[in-house]
């Protein structure tokens, strides 16, 4: 493969390969939770680089790039760059006997917490009801 376009050791060339890995590489260890499901690529992005780069753009500080529909693909009418805090906004549904923190797989005992999240969640809730 021959790179032109003198990005390749950037920040966003390393977003569009691994959103490329994530979903064309079964061994890559997120393909299941990608290409697993189902997600591809787009034909206008998946072999060019410089494609993709016009359509997204330079990579703002502290931003990543994210799928608007969760169950759609990689095009640029389903992107946008995004904060984590966003990202974690805009996630699908988690199996519903586990914590709905990310990262979590405890089972939950209240309110879809695991007890570590729920009694998190309950002193936060308390402080903000005596703060009022």
């Amino acid at each position: 493969m021959t790179f032109t376009h003198g990005m390749r050791n950037t920040p966003i060339y390393n977003v569009w390969r691994n959103m490329r890995q994530r979903c064309l590489n079964p061994n890559h260890p997120r393909y299941a939770d990608y290409g697993g499901r189902g997600i591809t690529v787009c034909d206008r992005w998946h072999d060019s680089f410089e494609t993709f780069h016009a359509d997204v753009g330079d990579m703002p500080a502290g931003m990543t790039l994210d799928r608007i529909d969760n169950d759609g693909n990689y095009e640029s009418s389903n992107v946008r760059w995004a904060t984590r805090a966003d990202q974690n906004r805009n996630q699908r549904p988690r199996n519903p006997k586990t914590c709905t923190v990310l990262g979590c797989d405890k089972k939950h005992e209240a309110h879809g917490l695991c007890h570590t999240h729920y009694y998190r969640w309950y002193r936060a809730q308390r402080a903000e009801n005596q703060g009022a």
